[in-house]
C-alpha cells in the first residue's frame, strides 16, 4: 500500500506544535508513532532543513498521493 499524506499527516499530529522541526526530528516522531517502515523511510528522503507545518513537507513530495489509492497527477 502506498504512503498517503493523510497518513503521513496522521502519524505526525503532535508533532508540528511549536517552533520549526528538522527533518531528523520528523523522522524520530514518525517512529515513535508506529508509522510504517514505507513512511519512515519516505521521510527520511526529505531535505535537510526545518519544516514549520505538515504541510510544509508537501513541497518536497510532490508526487505522495493526499489518500491512499489516489492515482498520482502525473499519472493522469
Amino acid at each position: 500500500m502506498p504512503v498517503s499524506r493523510v497518513e503521513i499527516a496522521q502519524q505526525l499530529a503532535t508533532t508540528f506544535t511549536g517552533s520549526p522541526v528538522s527533518r531528523e526530528e520528523v523522522v524520530d516522531a514518525a517512529r515513535r508513532s508506529g508509522a510504517r517502515p514505507a513512511v519512515v523511510r519516505l521521510l527520511k528522503q526529505l531535505p535537510d532543513g526545518r519544516f514549520r507545518e505538515v504541510r510544509d513537507l508537501w513541497l518536497s513530495m510532490p508526487d505522495v498521493p493526499i489518500e491512499s489509492g489516489a492515482r498520482r497527477t502525473t499519472d493522469r
